[in-house]
């Protein structure tokens, strides 16, 4: 009798892919199986599992059931009971009082940003900045039915990043963090954002909305200035479903200008049998994202195939030069093998590599 799954106990299934005995020789030296790994690390802890199959619940529930001010409720009945975390919700009149402009952009009528700080001792934070996008039409660059499909899975990176936090709580870890996620809904209405339109963004920058589809780097960036003007914090961190990532093989992309980082976060992906790619590291693109009506456009002609890598670039704009080495970007798939739900990907050796910042 073929085994049925749960909603959101998927593991086995991810795992049921290749048999080493199956590889040829020339692959084996080498090759560690996700199976393997993934068999101890992931059901090593019933604690573990009941903590990340909430937050994959979280994940894959449709637009109907999560708005962003669902989202707020939920995050707050996760943590009622921790004392030690603070939860900061900014509206959309405090949006505009803060000149949270680019959130504002993306959704004039529901948009929050939603903070839950973890902070002990004195010790710096590190910042999670989530993606939380509940819903992605692509706006007036309206998506096509293919590409709509599945879309209420744009808030994969705040809910991994509400993961982090509670593990780190649950494993009483001395570190301090910063959850910081921009809740939007990104669909049309008579007073959605149009291509073309210039907003100024809360560090001031004027920005050339092109592209009105490419909303997470626009809510991410305000979240990345904001926070970095707010906290002395260690590390800023963002993640999220930015773009596709061609190999579903690929559990993350990232982008650093910190080796150090770079070196982490790899030791980790490969003591978890995650393959992860850095985005190379060319400053040219830099010059790429500059627009000739504003200071800066959300998308671009020139190299357009190229996307994950500029939206790398277009959120650099908003890292002031003394932080640069302090900001590490990852891109998210919202599947892998799993086609049906989203299993937040890549989570334990992110959890990993920042517990051990």
């Amino acid at each position: 009798m073929k085994k049925k799954y749960n909603f959101i106990d998927l593991w086995d299934l991810e795992t049921e892919k290749i048999e080493k005995k199956n590889l040829h020789k020339s692959l084996i030296k080498g090759y560690e199986l996700r199976s393997e790994q993934l068999k101890y690390k992931y059901n090593k802890s019933s604690n573990n599992k009941t903590t990340i199959n909430k937050f994959r619940d979280f994940a894959n529930e449709p637009a109907n059931k999560i708005n962003p001010e669902c989202f707020v409720k939920k995050v707050k009945k996760i943590f009622e009971k921790e004392k030690k975390v603070k939860i900061i919700v900014k509206d959309i009149n405090q949006l505009k009082k803060e000149n949270l402009n680019l959130i504002i952009s993306v959704d004039k009528n529901n948009a929050k940003m939603l903070i839950c700080e973890y902070l002990i001792d004195n010790i710096k934070p590190i910042i999670l900045v989530g993606k939380g996008v509940t819903y992605d039409t692509g706006g007036y660059s309206i998506k096509d039915f293919e590409n709509m499909s599945g879309m209420h899975l744009d808030k994969i990176g705040g809910c991994m990043c509400l993961y982090i936090l509670e593990k780190i709580i649950k494993e009483k870890i001395k570190k301090s963090i910063v959850v910081c996620i921009p809740l939007v809904e990104n669909t049309i209405s008579n007073n959605s954002t149009k291509p073309g339109d210039i907003i100024q963004s809360y560090s001031k920058i004027n920005v050339e909305i092109l592209d009105t589809d490419a909303e997470g780097r626009l809510i991410i960036a305000d979240c990345l200035s904001y926070c970095s003007d707010k906290y002395k914090f260690k590390y800023i961190i963002d993640m999220g479903t930015f773009t596709f990532i061609r190999n579903c093989y690929i559990s993350y992309t990232y982008f650093t200008l910190n080796n150090l980082l770079k070196n982490k976060i790899e030791k980790e992906a490969k003591k978890f049998s995650e393959k992860i790619t850095r985005q190379e590291v060319i400053l040219e693109y830099l010059e790429l994202t500059k627009s000739k009506k504003s200071d800066i456009a959300n998308a671009v002609n020139t190299c357009k195939y190229n996307d994950e890598l500029l939206i790398s670039y277009f959120l650099l704009n908003f890292i002031k030069k003394k932080y640069y080495k302090k900001w590490l970007h990852i891109n998210l798939p919202m599947h892998t093998i799993t086609k049906d739900y989203a299993i937040l990907e890549g989570s334990e050796s992110i959890y990993n590599f920042i517990k051990s910042l």
